[in-house]
């Protein structure tokens, strides 16, 4: 703060040198009276545990320390503690492998499923391509049930798809 009351102009250098005088002077009976309190209080060591009561994580082990548990089955009990939870991992971790495998086959099945329509509706195509022209010259009740065929095989498929996809769709 000194060095920057050297950089203003002369009056305002007068009242900020008067200003950080003051401020120096409440520092130094603040410092003053910390000593004073310190070395009344004696021991901060002792005073911090009796005020906090040696917890640690929210638990104070200072009683069960005094019941005779000593430190050595404290360090025990978090070590398993720390056992217990890295079970927990490995077994989420097994959890999301076989997951994963789950999914990924079931994503094979439907891949194949699909290519599998989308063959079975390409025979169909090409088949109302080359059979509706031989019958054209037939009778109509012909024509209609070739139709009619066909109208409900697209509809099977289409259901077939549907249902497929809706399946997915629960799986994943």
């Amino acid at each position: 703060m000194e060095v920057d009351v050297y950089e203003l102009r002369s009056a305002e250098r007068n009242e900020a040198s008067a200003d950080v005088k003051e401020f120096k002077k409440t520092v130094e009976r603040f410092r003053t009276e910390l000593v004073k309190i310190t070395a009344k209080n004696g021991d901060n060591e002792a005073n911090r545990a009796a005020l906090l009561g040696n917890r640690a994580n929210g638990r104070d082990y200072s009683l069960e320390y005094e019941n005779g548990r000593d430190q050595h089955s404290h360090l025990l009990d978090g070590s398993d503690a720390l056992h217990s939870a890295g079970y927990r991992l490995q077994e989420s971790h097994r959890l999301a492998v076989e997951a994963e495998a789950v999914g990924s086959n079931i994503l094979n099945d439907l891949r194949s499923q699909r290519e599998q329509i989308v063959h079975s509706r390409n025979r169909v195509s090409a088949n109302n391509v080359y059979m509706l022209p031989i019958f054209a010259g037939k009778q109509p009740v012909i024509n209609i049930w070739i139709f009619m065929s066909l109208v409900s095989d697209r509809c099977l498929i289409l259901i077939l798809a549907l249902e497929m996809q809706s399946t997915w769709l629960t799986q994943c």
